[in-house]
């Protein structure tokens, strides 16, 4: 593992990750994003393959990464990003309200033996 990623590692807020790599951001843009952004971050370091990169290259992919994953959120808003699942759009989630309505084979509460007080 190099030394690079361990310092990675020991980050825990987004604007800390910024200061490390020494990438310019937007402090507001970062506030409102900052777990969009760092999931972005994380998978451009993935797509970049950081982790098998020389030392050497290895801070500059760091930062092309992080750049871009702020980036992103200066065009975007983070379901536009559409980085995480609830984001996706299921099918048949939805369900009409008669759907919801009591099926007849189910008696009202005072034929179920409840009393209503």
């Amino acid at each position: 593992m190099s030394a690079l990623l361990d310092r990675l590692r020991a980050l825990s807020a987004a604007e800390e990750f910024f200061e490390l790599l020494e990438v310019p951001y937007d402090p507001r843009l970062v506030s409102v994003n900052r777990l969009h952004i760092m999931k972005k971050f994380s998978l451009g370091l993935a797509r970049l393959r950081v982790d098998e990169a020389p030392e050497a290259e290895q801070v500059d992919l760091a930062r092309q990464a992080l750049r871009e994953a702020h980036d992103l959120f200066l065009s975007a808003d983070a379901r536009a990003a559409g980085l995480f699942k609830l984001f996706h759009p299921q099918g048949g989630g939805f369900v009409p309200l008669v759907a919801l309505s009591r099926p007849s084979s189910v008696g009202t509460p005072t034929e179920c033996g409840v009393s209503k007080k």
